[in-house]
């Protein structure tokens, strides 16, 4: 069969579909494509929220040393829950396990990084508490001493007006 041989209606059908064909190929790679870039956006997200969750925990973290209020703790350990949870979701939309193991490895760097916040926060709690008795004992101190001082200038004074 050569192609001159062929009627007009059988070589529009051939165009047509020829058409067909390469539109249903360029379909389906944009579909791909847009499907990846999808993909690829959604875990930057991911795991750009992270991140500022990591900021957010350490401003948080630092307020709670300088304010010692235990909100900003509160909040440090929300933020880095979060970022637990959402690595753990994301963890799941690798398809690759080489990709997977580095997401293990950030949600097992975060949950070391909480458990040293803990202890930071438990630190600090300590921390407060001693100064505080050091504080109350400072007062008691103060006062002995000015107790003392009174009854010292007391007895001074009966002596000396009893030495009269």
């Amino acid at each position: 069969m050569k192609w001159k041989n062929l009627k007009v209606g059988t070589k529009l059908s051939i165009g047509f579909i020829a058409v067909l064909a390469l539109t249903l190929i360029v379909g389906i790679v944009s579909f791909n494509g847009l499907q990846n870039v999808k993909d690829k956006s959604f875990k930057r997200n991911v795991m750009g929220d992270a991140l500022t969750n990591l900021v957010y925990s350490r401003f948080s973290t630092r307020n709670f040393i300088v304010f010692n209020k235990d909100e900003y703790a509160n909040e440090a350990l929300k933020a880095l829950d979060a970022i637990i949870q959402s690595t753990e979701n994301l963890k799941v939309k690798f398809s690759e396990s080489s990709n997977r193991l580095l997401i293990q490895k950030v949600i097992d760097n975060i949950k070391a990084y909480r458990e040293g916040l803990t202890n930071i926060i438990a630190t600090v709690k300590k921390q407060k508490e001693t100064l505080t008795k050091i504080e109350e004992a400072g007062v008691l101190a103060v006062k002995d001493a000015q107790e003392s001082k009174v009854n010292m200038l007391s007895r001074s004074f009966l002596s000396c007006t009893e030495s009269r």
